[in-house]
Formats: structure tokens, C-alpha cells, sequence
């Protein structure tokens, strides 16, 4: 999640909008880059492979679906965009009233809890590649996050996503985060199929863990 959002995080929500708002945006840089930084730290000692896999390409990777690699791109595109209207429709738009100040805060935890519930996800499964592809003696990995929901690290996405949102003011934006919702979802499906297909006993795993996202919801 944050080798990708955290260059856009800078560049985006620091344009031009307000100097609360570059606050604010600075403080949730700083707070989620450090949440990073304690986590590679320790993966760099204690969970080396799961580490060196997040450094492999997201895009064209090696046994990857092509539709994976070219959906990958068009999210990307729409994350820099949704990116940068956030902090342009808190300071200039106001497309919807900003929330409460206590629901911003909130939208600040909830990002940080899904910065660390992706950065968890990593350290518990090694194969967590940013593409979606079987790797060399990969196993199914069925306890700790990925005992309650199939895919963790796309949880936390989404609670990162939907908390910068709140914490920037704008939920014009949240509305927004229907769409990496959307295109969520879809990657699950898409990442599923290649699952089942390749990968001995991921199908039984489905069976046991039925909520992919959201426990007991999604």
C-alpha cells in the first residue's frame, strides 16, 4: 500500500489548498511513513521475505494476468487523480460540507489503523506480492489476519483510503472510494480465480474463510 500511496500522498495533497490542509496532509505523511518505517525495520530482521517481496513490480510481473496488469494501471491512474482532488475540494470546492472535527480525527485513526493493518498483513504472509502471480513454493497462509478475512492487506487499503478522505475534509472524496471499492473487489475476484486455479488448497481455504474484505459483511 505505502510503497505506492506515499509518493502520491506527497505529491498530491500537498498542491496547493489551504495551509491547514498541507498540515494536515503533512501529519498524516509523517505518522503513516513512520507506521512504515518501524515495520520494514523489523521485517528487515524478523521477516526478510515478506519485505524483499514487496519490492517486486506491481505491473507485467512474472505469471501475472494480463487483465491484473492492465487494471492495476487504470487504478493507478484514478488513485493520482482522486489523490489530488481531495485536498483542491476541501480548501476550494466544497462539493459537500466538511465533517466534524472529531469524524476528521476519526478519518486519522482509521488511516493509521489501516496503514498498520496492511503493513501486519505483509509481515504475516510472505507471498503478499504487489502482483497478482503464484510464486516458487508458495503456500496458503491461514491464521493471524488472514484467519478472519482473505485478504487483509486490501482491508486495510480501504480503511487508508476512506481515512485520508475524512481526515483532508472532503467527503466528496469519500464518495469516491466506492470506485477503489469497486476496483477492489474486482482484483479479488481476479486474484481468487488465479488462486484456485494454481495454488493446492486455496480452495478449501475459501471455504473456511468466507469473508474476503469485511468480516461477516463482504
Amino acid at each position: 500500500m505505502l510503497p505506492i500511496a506515499a509518493p502520491l500522498l506527497a505529491a498530491a495533497l500537498l498542491t496547493p489548498g489551504g495551509r491547514p490542509i498541507a498540515v494536515r496532509a503533512m501529519i498524516l505523511i509523517a505518522l503513516c511513513m513512520g507506521l512504515a518505517t518501524v515495520a520494514k525495520v523489523g521485517m528487515a530482521f524478523a521477516r526478510p521475505a515478506s519485505l524483499e517481496i514487496r519490492r517486486k513490480r506491481p505491473v507485467a510481473a512474472q505469471n501475472q494476468p494480463l487483465i491484473d496488469s492492465i487494471g492495476l494501471v487504470a487504478f493507478l491512474a484514478y488513485l493520482v487523480g482522486w489523490l489530488a482532488f481531495l485536498p483542491v475540494d476541501a480548501a476550494r470546492l466544497h462539493l459537500l460540507p466538511p465533517p466534524p472535527r472529531w469524524v476528521a480525527v476519526l478519518g486519522l485513526l482509521a488511516a493509521l489503523a489501516g496503514c498498520a493493518t496492511g503493513q501486519l498483513a505483509v509481515w504475516q504472509n510472505e507471498f503478499a506480492s504487489p502482483a497478482v502471480q503464484k510464486h516458487l513454493d508458495q503456500t496458503v497462509v491461514s491464521t493471524g489476519l488472514y484467519g478472519v478475512v482473505r485478504h487483509p492487506l486490501y482491508t486495510g487499503n480501504l480503511l487508508f483510503f476512506s481515512g485520508i478522505a475524512l481526515w483532508i475534509g472532503s467527503l466528496a472524496g469519500l464518495l469516491g472510494v466506492a470506485v477503489i471499492l469497486a476496483a477492489t473487489v474486482a482484483r479479488v475476484f481476479v486474484e481468487e480465480r488465479h488462486l484456485r486455479e494454481n495454488l493446492p488448497g486455496y480452495a478449501a481455504y475459501t471455504r473456511a474463510v468466507r469473508s474476503r474484505l469485511i468480516p461477516f459483511v463482504l
